[in-house]
């Protein structure tokens, strides 16, 4: 628990980090109007920082409030008003993620960082985790998933970098190398989109039902529960949609007309509609 302390002035020299901290960098042109407003009004208030628990004697780490001593240091000062408390790790560890959370968003990617460090050092539960940072235990746990990814994978470097969505990264996660490359690149260059992706997903954990050959109208079986079946489908599903549209675009006929893209549209939902994982009714 923390001590009240008064403020006094520290050196920025002899700060150092949050050892908690989840952010990965301090993007420093973001905190232009910050800077400004320090140059002109000076620091207003104070920050918290506390003695290293392995060097007492050496740099202070501060508690919060990282942002504010890079503008400081950016805006010239040389010392900022400090109070140093007592802090222990836990509460290092939740108030570097609630500010960087409140303040400006982290990335995905630092998120799960820092979550996966936390659960390490800790030994708590995804739920625990969860009740600790105020978030929901699938939240928690898409984040610690995302770090899976493929060690030098051209995604995992667009996850780092927060090239590609969470939802696309994990669409993608479980498939072979050289599948999960392929779909990557098709992403990329804008020929299937997330929404096709978690189709995919839903796919591989799901049987497709179809009652009838499309093609000749007998009977099939009710079930295909094979997931190379409906890996099957999606694909020629997502080529030729990729093609109608494309073609759609460029033709010297021009556009097809809107009721034959309505069509189109209700097919595509229809189709999709057989893979969806079912929903709860919803209780009044």
């Amino acid at each position: 628990m923390a001590t009240f302390a008064k403020p006094e002035p520290v050196q920025i020299s002899h700060l150092a980090a949050n050892p908690f901290q989840p952010r990965l960098s301090i993007d420093v042109g973001r905190l232009a109007p910050l800077v400004e407003s320090i140059k002109e009004f000076g620091f207003i208030g104070h920050l918290e920082a506390r003695h290293d628990p392995a060097d007492p004697q050496g740099c202070l780490q501060i508690v919060f409030g990282h942002r504010r001593v890079r503008a400081s240091e950016l805006a010239g000062l040389t010392t900022i008003p400090i109070a140093i408390v007592a802090r222990s790790d836990d509460e290092m560890r939740r108030i570097a993620f609630i500010e960087n959370i409140s303040v400006e968003e982290l990335t995905y990617w630092e998120q799960g960082v820092f979550l996966q460090t936390l659960k390490k050092e800790t030994g708590w539960t995804i739920e625990e985790i969860g009740t600790q940072v105020g978030r929901a235990k699938g939240w928690v746990q898409n984040r610690l998933d995302v770090l899976r990814l493929p060690e030098g994978s051209p995604l995992r470097d667009a996850a780092q970098d927060d090239a590609v969505t969470m939802t696309s990264a994990l669409a993608l996660l479980n498939l072979a190398p050289g599948e999960q490359e392929e779909l990557f690149s098709r992403l990329q260059k804008g020929e299937i989109n997330s929404d096709d992706l978690k189709a995919m997903r839903r796919a591989r954990n799901k049987s497709v039902l179809l009652p009838t050959d499309p093609a000749t109208g007998t009977d099939m079986p009710r079930s295909w529960t094979s997931v190379e079946h409906a890996r099957w489908i999606l694909r020629h599903l997502e080529s030729a949609m990729t093609l109608v549209r494309r073609h759609a675009a460029n033709a010297d006929f021009g556009a097809l007309r809107e009721s034959e893209q309505t069509r189109l549209a209700a097919v595509q939902t229809e189709l999709r509609g057989l893979i969806d994982e079912p929903r709860e009714p919803r209780v009044a």
